[in-house]
């Protein structure tokens, strides 16, 4: 995998573009000084897996779009920093971006807000594999 050594886990709202996605997670990136050359794929919650925008700004990332379960996601409640109780009431959790990336390795950015879209990246550790990760979307 090279440098792809980050996750960045993404919520969005249904009509949350390609645009606004792309551009949110280019700017945490380069909070940490990074490019999406060191992205090794998108993550969100199953519900969101065709998603239009998701689909494309994974594409235009160059990465593969991973979707998480409740399940999956619910496990990392308990770890979010930045728990949201207005996303809680319409998915049921505090927080997706935060837990997608959670679920796959350190927290190394805490979830930032965008339009119709929130971002958190993590990295991930030596044994990481994209295949492996939740589902293909």
């Amino acid at each position: 995998m090279g440098d792809r050594r980050l996750v960045a886990g993404i919520g969005c709202t249904s009509r949350a573009g390609a645009d606004q996605i792309v551009a949110l997670v280019r700017d945490c990136l380069g909070a940490l000084g990074k490019d999406q050359s060191a992205l090794a794929c998108v993550a969100t919650t199953l519900r969101r897996h065709d998603h239009p925008g998701l689909c494309e700004a994974a594409r235009r990332l160059g990465v593969a779009l991973r979707c998480l379960d409740q399940g999956a996601l619910a496990a990392q409640q308990g770890r979010l920093v930045v728990p949201s109780a207005s996303v809680a009431g319409h998915t049921g959790l505090a927080g997706i971006a935060e837990a997608a990336a959670l679920a796959a390795g350190e927290l190394v950015l805490t979830k930032r807000i965008g339009d119709g879209v929130t971002c958190a990246l993590a990295q991930v550790g030596p044994g990481f594999s994209v295949n492996r990760f939740g589902m293909p979307a």
